[in-house]
């Protein structure tokens, strides 16, 4: 009950940009977001398990207008460019400037990009 209720202060909200949540795991965090969103018929895009950064900057590029889902994707919080680009996504500007450099072919994307969207980030825990 109290997730929905912050999930519709995100979507309304127009200067927040993410809501995090901690619990164990079974709780149902994942299912009732991902229920509610798509009951909302709001546009989301949901990412778990592993991913390096450069590959959740193209993902983010490919969704920068709808609500990004984050469940337990803990490599990104373990490395600098990882935290780097969350840190981008939740900035209190105006706009939200996404950069990544990067001389790799795996870049696939622009370098950067005006990031619109929500971020929603679930953990079991945060070390």
């Amino acid at each position: 009950e109290n997730i929905i209720s912050y999930i519709d202060i995100l979507l309304k909200a127009e200067k927040l940009h993410g809501l995090l949540l901690i619990g164990d795991a079974g709780l149902g965090k994942s299912q009732t977001i991902l229920g509610y969103l798509t009951e909302k018929k709001a546009k989301f895009h949901y990412y778990n398990n592993y991913s390096t950064a450069l590959a959740f900057y193209n993902e983010l590029y490919n969704n920068r207008n709808n609500i990004i889902v984050l469940d337990d994707l803990v490599g990104l919080f373990q490395d600098i460019k990882g935290i780097s680009l969350l840190k981008a996504l939740l900035n209190t500007t105006e706009e939200r400037i996404v950069r990544y450099e990067s001389s790799s072919e795996k870049l696939k994307v622009p370098s950067q990009f005006i990031f619109k969207g929500k971020l929603i980030i679930l953990l079991k825990e945060f070390k």
